[in-house]
């Protein structure tokens, strides 16, 4: 219910591709905790602002247009939901991908959380946080959260397990699947909410469940297979 919700081809390679550049061209800690500064509270507001411009110059280099638009004669402040939907994604693409992001992600919670200092806040003029985008919130915001419900939510997100059957088989589920994706999108799409809005939603709670497969039922078959739960259980 409340998992992530997946972006857009372009917008993830967009703005996680900015969010992760960005964080390796500069140490955020290195630079704000040396007891030389002065005035912490400026020179993170300085670091943020820094970090900004780099995503800028990101954006602008990929698509001129686009860039020239945002940042035209723009300070940092008139493109706060730019930069706030940037670190959105980055935060969100480590959630879905824990894997990745090993080292960035550490200095891009550094950055967050001094950003959220009153003082700093105040002098850069917005806030860097927001909340994590996820299909729950999406749908709640569409007036659909009843689409969770719906007992069909369970075949159109399943993950398909490949074992011990034959090419003709995993066919048929697969079709039967894209089936009630389309049954669902035409059943819920109305003027809040597109039916490829819905397939974006069905899509992330599939994409969740195919990790889970690919990460925990591994596990769960090997503490079953060589492990005695009861006493797992009991030791614990």
């Amino acid at each position: 219910m409340f998992l992530n919700l997946d972006g857009t081809g372009k917008v993830r390679a967009a703005e996680t591709g900015c969010a992760g550049t960005q964080l390796n061209a500069t140490i955020h800690s290195d630079k704000i905790d040396i007891i030389s500064y002065s005035n912490k509270g400026r020179r993170i507001v300085t670091q943020i602002k820094d970090l900004c411009a780099i995503i800028s110059g990101l954006l602008a280099s990929g698509d001129y247009k686009v860039g020239a638009q945002l940042f035209a004669g723009q300070s940092v402040k008139e493109n706060e939901e730019f930069f706030q939907r940037v670190f959105e994604v980055g935060r969100r693409f480590k959630i879905m991908n824990p894997e990745k992001m090993r080292t960035i992600y550490g200095k891009l919670m550094y950055m967050l959380m001094d950003s959220v200092i009153p003082e700093v806040k105040e002098s850069l003029g917005f806030s860097c946080v927001i909340p994590i985008k996820t299909v729950y919130n999406f749908l709640k915001e569409r007036e659909l959260v009843e689409l969770l419900h719906d007992d069909s939510v369970v075949l159109a997100t399943r993950e398909i397990p490949t074992e011990f059957k034959t090419r003709a088989q995993i066919n048929a589920e697969v079709q039967r699947k894209k089936n009630t994706i389309e049954t669902l999108c035409q059943k819920y799409a109305n003027e809040r909410i597109s039916a490829e809005e819905i397939e974006r939603c069905l899509a992330s709670l599939s994409d969740n469940n195919a990790y889970l497969k690919a990460n925990r039922w591994v596990i769960l078959l090997w503490a079953t297979a060589d492990f005695c739960l009861e006493i797992l259980v009991i030791r614990c």
